[in-house]
């Protein structure tokens, strides 16, 4: 998801939305470079089937921490390099009608955050 757009008119709802999502963000990408550093096979994986790909990055976190539980918790190389994808690339023939509907979602999300 795109935190909206910095241009100095950002509202108050806007920006706080940008910063739960940032801070989020820095999570995620945390967890994926654990178990990309822990499974380093991952690192090389194609994951054009987002099936596929849920199920082995699921399958990826029971075994981390199965191993967790098993006290096998070895120093790990952690891993940053994070994919980012284009809606709007050549590969996303629905690239606008994605872009909208995430604009859509974000700006849920965005209202609902509100105290």
């Amino acid at each position: 998801m795109c935190p909206y757009r910095d241009n100095g008119h950002l509202t108050k709802t806007q920006k706080e939305f940008n910063v739960i999502l940032s801070s989020t963000r820095v999570v995620i990408e945390q967890a994926f470079g654990s178990l990309k550093g822990r499974f380093r096979r991952l690192k090389h994986l194609d994951m054009s089937d987002l099936q596929l790909a849920a199920a082995v990055v699921a399958t990826a976190c029971v075994l981390h921490n199965l191993c967790i539980n098993n006290d096998d918790e070895p120093e790990v190389e952690r891993d940053t390099d994070v994919a980012v994808g284009n809606a709007n690339s050549p590969e996303n023939v629905d690239g606008d009608v994605a872009v909208n509907v995430g604009f859509v979602k974000r700006d849920h999300l965005a209202a609902v955050l509100q105290p």
